[in-house]
């Protein structure tokens, strides 16, 4: 029980790094209101803006990928405790 806890703790903050820095990379593109909304509604904007700049480090901001990353882990481990009965 304590292990699916520190799982879920461990993915908020993977999530929360992942969506943070995603909000930084569109503010530093020039993109404010993909920076504004991926900081008032994170997971779902921050993976939106993610995956339609997804390899952009040649240009804008820099590359989404670890963060893309980092959210998705973050969501896996946040949704061990809804599997927990189930295995």
């Amino acid at each position: 029980m304590e292990n699916i806890e520190n799982l879920e703790r461990a993915g908020a903050i993977l999530a929360l790094i992942g969506v943070i820095w995603i909000a930084v990379l569109a503010f530093q593109a020039g993109d404010i209101f993909w920076g504004i909304f991926s900081l008032i509604c994170p997971v779902i904007v921050a993976l939106i803006y993610g995956f339609l700049y997804f390899d952009s480090s040649n240009n804008r901001g820099g590359n989404t990928v670890a963060p893309v990353i980092l959210i998705i882990v973050g969501l896996v481990l946040g949704g061990v405790k809804l599997t927990e009965r189930v295995l």
